[in-house]
């Protein structure tokens, strides 16, 4: 008796289905396989089938189909770490060292921007990502809301930070915001520019806040030679207790092996930015 196939809202047909890695341990499950010709299932906004074409066609059916035959099918990329806003300075200052840079042309770009101007930049950079297949990021950068709003408005997925330099009004500011905007696509980590911009008191602050509220941190550390010159380590970040499971460093160009061990036993994660390193010249992660 032929059997009648279940109702999805959409079908991506025939493409090259690249599905996620299946870990160690997991039930038997289609992740980690790639179906070639394959079709993905969805219906009210979640995955319901992954696999052969045929198999999938004939068990469901939908009002809308594309067809991927020419393309690949593929989880959404993360991007770990990004100033989505910083889309209107590309191109500006890029042959600047990085702390000349920061100090000449970032900070003050930062400090005259608005929420409308941040709002119109972040959609800029959330549509650059998504052509680039990325479908979640963690951003840094003052103005929350106009952020949040691009990020609402795209469809996009997000954990957004403030960018603490001298000023702890957006330290304040963030259990507020993370009270509007956690949320199944939005969160909200505490920020800190870096232990160089942001004053030691503030960036205990920072911790404290972090560690009260349950938030993640998202901080740049050991971009360059010179901040770890100067003292701004792996290991000054952890005794400033910035370190452990929620923690997010971009960078971490400069670190020993002491550092890196440091870093796995916090349980903290690496955002190692290949592409800002290579255009500013600060090393290999």
């Amino acid at each position: 008796m032929a059997v009648t196939p279940a109702r999805s809202d959409l079908l991506l047909a025939g493409g090259f289905v690249v599905t996620m890695h299946r870990p160690p341990g997991a039930a038997e499950r289609p992740e980690g396989r790639v179906f070639h010709p394959g079709t993905v299932a969805v219906r009210d906004g979640a995955i319901v089938a992954v696999g052969p074409a045929a198999e999938v066609e004939a068990a469901w059916t939908a009002p809308e189909r594309i067809d991927c035959a020419r393309a690949a099918v593929l989880p959404g990329l993360v991007n770990g770490h990004v100033h989505a806003a910083m889309s209107l300075l590309r191109g500006r200052a890029g042959d600047r060292p990085l702390a000349r840079r920061l100090r000449e042309v970032v900070w003050p770009f930062a400090r005259a921007m608005d929420e409308d101007a941040c709002r119109v930049a972040s959609r800029l950079g959330c549509l650059e990502m998504m052509r680039a297949g990325i479908t979640t990021f963690c951003d840094m950068w003052p103005f929350l809301d106009a952020t949040a709003d691009a990020v609402a408005e795209s469809g996009l997925r997000a954990v957004l930070s403030p960018y603490l330099l001298e000023d702890g009004g957006e330290l304040d500011a963030l259990p507020a915001a993370a009270a509007r905007w956690n949320n199944p696509r939005l969160g909200v980590a505490v920020g800190i520019q870096s232990l160089y911009g942001c004053p030691e008191p503030l960036a205990r602050r920072a911790a404290a806040a972090a560690a009260e509220a349950g938030l993640p941190i998202h901080m740049h550390a050991a971009e360059t030679r010179d901040e770890v010159a100067a003292g701004h380590t792996v290991a000054r970040i952890d005794a400033l207790g910035l370190l452990g499971p929620r923690t997010i460093l971009a960078h971490a160009v400069h670190v020993t092996d002491a550092d890196m061990a440091r870093i796995a036993g916090r349980g903290a994660g690496v955002a190692h930015n290949p592409g800002s390193n290579a255009k500013l010249g600060t090393g290999i992660a």
